[in-house]
């Protein structure tokens, strides 16, 4: 399997991911971009192709229980765009087909630590993206405060009339 076609496998998923959940560092909700670098760094040293799968049957299934006995969607089984599939299902049909295009276990294994590591690259952009949205959206938040708060002019400048309400 070449790069390209890894990459490839990528690009498939990409418009099914819901990015917003990707951080520079990952929480209870959000996902981690070295995550991703994690998982290409296992695949290097891992045997098995099961051994990976079970990984993230594993962090999907870490659910939270809030204070009110409600399960909470952890980062891992977050719902993507569809509002049905996991993030950890769908890396999971990537990591299928990146099984069944590869010669034999090894070359799998080193297909899946290229796929994790691309998927590392995405994240970080993602991550970038999301952090500069924030930023933007507070921005606009201090803006909107500074506007709203204290001194009101009513039509007048001069300093007198600041802050009265008739």
């Amino acid at each position: 399997m070449t790069k390209q076609e890894i990459i490839g496998v990528i690009n498939e998923a990409v418009p099914k991911i819901k990015t917003d959940i990707f951080k520079e560092e990952g929480d209870k909700k959000n996902i981690g971009c070295n995550q991703f670098r994690e998982l290409a760094n296992i695949c290097r040293h891992s045997d098995c192709y099961e051994e990976i799968e079970m990984l993230i049957r594993y962090n999907e299934a870490k659910c939270i229980e809030n204070k009110k006995g409600v399960i909470v969607r952890s980062s891992w089984a977050a719902y993507m765009k569809d509002g049905k599939t996991s993030l950890a299902s769908l890396l999971r049909c990537c990591m299928n087909t990146i099984r069944d295009r590869s010669e034999n276990e090894e070359s799998c294994m080193q297909n899946l630590s290229l796929l994790f590591g691309y998927f590392y690259w995405n994240a970080r952009i993602w991550a970038a993206e999301n952090k500069v949205a924030q930023n933007n959206a507070k921005d606009d938040d201090n803006k909107y405060r500074n506007n709203n708060n204290g001194l009101r002019n009513n039509g007048n400048n001069d300093s007198k009339s600041r802050g009265r309400k008739w």
